[in-house]
């Protein structure tokens, strides 16, 4: 299948089982998560997104994943939860973008995920506000992250000019609140590592 030319731009985060902050960020997935193997959902929410003439404005998707051993490594299992307000073109184009089939940033997702566990569709709520960001689906997940202040406390933690394919700006998180039970799993993040930031990606 060609894909056309694609972007997506919007806000994005993610909750872990590491502890302090994910040591897979710093090594572009070559060390080892601080507990071995890595659960984790990353969540995107689309301000603006185009798929040749489908438009993903104000789409978001969740994408829970498990990985044994260093990221870089593969072997990942991954489910996908598409915002149900997600029409069948939205979902086709988000589907090829999001399993990195499409290109773009996210192409690794293609090669280092051995297990699709397929596509759901779900409501899901995005909150962003202040420092604190939340993503929910009911009865599947609670996710309510917040920044690290930094030694100014009125700032941030943040990390820059990173070898990460999500973006190089990242604000250092903890987890608040972190529950997921979806596709066979059930996970518990709470008092671990977070991250959020924004993404501007294009493909293929």
């Amino acid at each position: 299948m060609t894909d056309p030319k694609w972007r997506a731009r919007g806000d994005w985060l993610l909750s872990c089982n590491c502890d302090v902050f994910c040591p897979c960020v710093i090594s572009l997935g070559r060390s080892r998560p601080t507990q071995g193997h890595c659960v984790t959902w990353y969540a995107f929410h689309l301000e603006e997104g185009r798929y040749g003439e489908t438009d993903l404005a104000g789409r978001t998707v969740v994408a829970p994943a498990y990985s044994p051993g260093p990221l870089l490594e593969g072997g990942w299992t991954m489910g996908l939860y598409l915002d149900e307000g997600t029409n069948p073109d939205q979902e086709r184009a988000l589907t090829r973008v999001f399993t990195g089939e499409a290109g773009g940033p996210i192409r690794m997702w293609s090669f280092l995920v051995a297990r699709h566990l397929g596509v759901q569709k779900a409501p899901i709520h995005f909150q962003k506000e202040g420092r604190q960001r939340t993503i929910t689906i009911p009865k599947t997940l609670e996710c309510s992250i917040a920044a690290l202040p930094g030694g100014e406390p009125d700032e941030v933690i943040r990390l820059l000019n990173l070898p990460y394919w999500i973006n190089r700006e990242v604000v250092v998180c903890r987890t608040e609140k972190g529950r997921f039970r979806g596709f066979g799993f059930n996970w518990e993040t709470g008092g671990k590592s977070a991250e959020y930031g924004v993404f501007n990606w294009t493909g293929p």
